[in-house]
């Protein structure tokens, strides 16, 4: 479990830095793929490349590369009232503006969830050691299911210990004896 533990901790830390790194990369990677879908959209009008567009300009809240041409895609545009629609933003550049803005927040997100994966190993790790620490054996308890004559000839048992439980079985007074409680 240690094991398990100590390997997502280090998978956690190792993407939150990727992200963090990367996070220019991918941008760039995003707004690329928004402009390729955009064209491909002004050039064969497919329903799927219209989803994509409303999915991106939903998430993004923005509308097209910018320019006259955007009056071709306005149906792929989130909704809003007629002067919303002309000051939306282009939305490479609030794909951009959006991973550099929050790439310091994602890699607090990972490095926050990490340090309490590390709270909960260094807990196990305590837990672990004090459930297989060697405990002390339980007191020895003396059976008193066989006659007070064989218990009290016992050899075994110290002469202070037989004399205190003969005397509680002969007089009867077991139960209220204070030193077998």
């Amino acid at each position: 479990f240690i094991c398990l533990v100590s390997f997502l901790v280090t998978v956690e830390i190792a993407a939150g830095v990727m992200a963090f790194m990367w996070s220019g990369q991918v941008a760039e990677e995003l707004a690329n793929f928004y402009i390729s879908v955009y064209t491909q959209y002004l050039n064969t009008r497919a329903q799927g490349q219209a989803i994509t567009l409303k999915i991106f300009h939903n998430a993004f809240d923005c509308c097209g590369i910018g320019g006259a041409i955007e009056l071709f895609v306005r149906d792929t545009c989130p909704e809003g009232s007629f002067l919303q629609q002309i000051t939306y933003s282009s939305c490479p550049n609030v794909i951009k503006g959006m991973f550099q803005s929050n790439a310091p927040l994602v890699l607090g997100g990972f490095l926050g969830t990490a340090g309490v994966m590390l709270v909960a190993l260094v807990c196990s790790i305590i837990l672990g050691r004090e459930n297989s620490a060697p405990r002390a054996s339980p007191p020895a308890y003396v059976l008193l299911t066989s006659p007070h004559h064989q218990m009290c000839a016992s050899p075994a048992l110290p002469q202070h210990l037989v004399a205190l439980v003969c005397s509680c079985v002969l007089n009867n007074s077991l139960k209220t004896s204070p030193f077998l409680y």
